[in-house]
């Protein structure tokens, strides 16, 4: 057991740790978003090629907008954050949840189907 006094540099120590790997898995978690949103923006433009309607200037295109707002402010914002609450040698290794994430949110956002063989 711990002695009380000790205690709560203890449980901040724990919290803080908790904090930074939670904004880093959020970090992950807005780059998949990202990155699916940008692909939906172009495949939308594509289709609108194919009708015969013009093609929209970019800044033009909200969904285009938005998933490069989770790309370069929100995934560098939180990971960044996350630098305050825990070291990096812990907080990096959770970038690679980008990919885990971008699996499902794929197959929500843009219809891709995956297979085990894609996966691996």
């Amino acid at each position: 057991r711990f002695p009380k006094r000790h205690f709560p540099q203890f449980a901040l120590a724990m919290l803080d740790w908790v904090i930074g790997v939670s904004l880093s898995v959020a970090a992950a978690a807005s780059a998949s978003l990202g990155d699916n949103l940008i692909k939906w923006s172009y495949a939308k433009t594509k289709a609108r090629k194919r009708k015969g309607e013009h093609k929209r200037p970019l800044y033009r295109r909200p969904v285009l907008l938005v998933g490069n707002f989770c790309n370069m402010v929100l995934n560098t914002g939180l990971s960044l954050v996350s630098f305050a609450f825990v070291d990096a040698s812990i907080s990096i290794p959770f970038g690679g949840m980008h990919i885990a994430f971008n699996v499902p949110l794929a197959y929500w956002i843009n219809g891709e189907r995956s297979s085990a063989k894609t996966v691996m």
